[in-house]
């Protein structure tokens, strides 16, 4: 994704931020869980029952794309100088995600289980500039806590992202539930309980002037397990061999996070640096810098969820679903964004997932 911006107050986006669009997929969701308390249904299944749910899902990512480059086109030649500002910014893919949901249910109480896991990575585009070679014009790229310059055409300048820059989750719930409310033969339930959950937050990248000397950014962040207590809300409507359910839920994670930075400068041809697993050989290197941080952290997490089942058998159903999950206001590790030009505006903390479920439940 790429922002263009000039001087300090005026700013355009080419693509919307992706929390703002949020809301649309919570609202089809949230419609459908209240459905779940209103249908006209038939008998449910029997009380005493375990299921077991697999569910593959593909999921988009919207947020958390952070803005890791400014592109500098400076042109001093006719009257005052001018400095034409790009944003580069991360995108995080669509992904696979991984879902597993195990539950016993009694007549007014039941425990269950429900792990889920996206499999993400940030990317984006490979740049490469160098200026037109007129007086007074010149290109550059600055990252955090480096510039690199061209002056001339043969000084081609470079940026890309490298293996590892990823965006990976999971959650693990552990709850029980209570009966609220009955109508007919659906259901409402509270659902308390505890998540447990961990975040890979990783981004590495390279920066320089081709054959000439480059920089290799490093900057993972590395979280503990965390765990928090976890409240929601949840229905079922049955309709013959049809089932309706819904689902909300709040958690938030507690936990601690090391927040590093590496940043290191080398001569010469930078695919070495690129393909070897942990970044150039260490006889390429000159100047090393390395930055820590050691934070406490609460992380809210939010999930909305509609699943529609067919039965094909006394023990087999077919489902499909839709599921949003946001992580709100993730920290950043330092050493992503620019200084001089890391304007709040373009930092996205809170990343949705958007999904669409399917899978097969066994019950027994």
């Amino acid at each position: 994704m790429h922002t263009t911006f000039s001087g300090a107050t005026e700013l355009t986006t080419s693509a919307p931020v992706g929390p703002q669009r949020s809301w649309l997929p919570m609202a089809a969701i949230g419609l459908l869980v209240g459905l779940t308390a209103v249908a006209p249904l038939a008998p449910p299944a029997s009380a005493g029952q375990w299921l077991i749910e697999v569910r593959p899902a593909w999921m988009d990512a919207y947020g958390h794309d952070q803005h890791v480059m400014t592109i500098h086109e400076v042109d001093s030649q006719a009257g005052p100088t001018t400095d034409r500002r790009t944003g580069v910014a991360l995108n995080t893919d669509a992904g696979f995600a991984y879902g597993l949901q195990a539950s016993y249910q009694q007549d007014d109480w039941g425990i269950g289980l429900e792990l889920i896991r996206f499999l993400n990575s940030q990317v984006v585009p490979s740049e490469r500039r160098a200026a037109n070679g007129a007086p007074g014009s010149r290109v550059s790229f600055e990252v955090a806590n480096r510039t690199y310059t061209s002056s001339s055409p043969s000084e081609v300048l470079y940026y890309g992202t490298v293996a590892d820059t990823e965006f990976q989750t999971w959650t693990l719930d552990l709850y029980g539930t209570v009966r609220l409310a009955t109508r007919a033969h659906s259901r409402a339930d509270l659902r308390l309980g505890v998540t447990t959950g961990d975040l890979d937050n990783d981004y590495r990248a390279l920066v320089g002037i081709d054959d000439v000397a480059g920089t290799r950014l490093d900057a993972p962040a590395n979280y503990d397990r965390m765990i928090g207590p976890l409240v929601g809300l949840s229905g079922e409507a049955p309709l013959d061999r049809h089932t309706l359910r819904g689902g909300m839920a709040l958690a938030t994670l507690f936990g601690d996070n090391e927040l590093t930075t590496s940043t290191r400068d080398f001569r010469g041809d930078p695919a070495a640096c690129q393909y070897e697993a942990e970044g150039c050989p260490s006889t390429a290197y000159g100047a090393q810098e390395s930055f820590k941080k050691e934070l406490d952290v609460a992380i809210p997490v939010s999930k909305l969820q509609a699943w529609y089942s067919l039965r094909l058998s006394s023990m087999i159903s077919l489902g499909v679903g839709l599921d949003a999950t946001t992580w709100w206001d993730v920290p950043v590790q330092p050493g992503m964004v620019p200084e001089e030009d890391g304007n709040d505006a373009l930092q996205e903390n809170t990343i949705v997932y958007w999904g669409h479920l399917g899978g097969l439940t066994f019950a027994f």
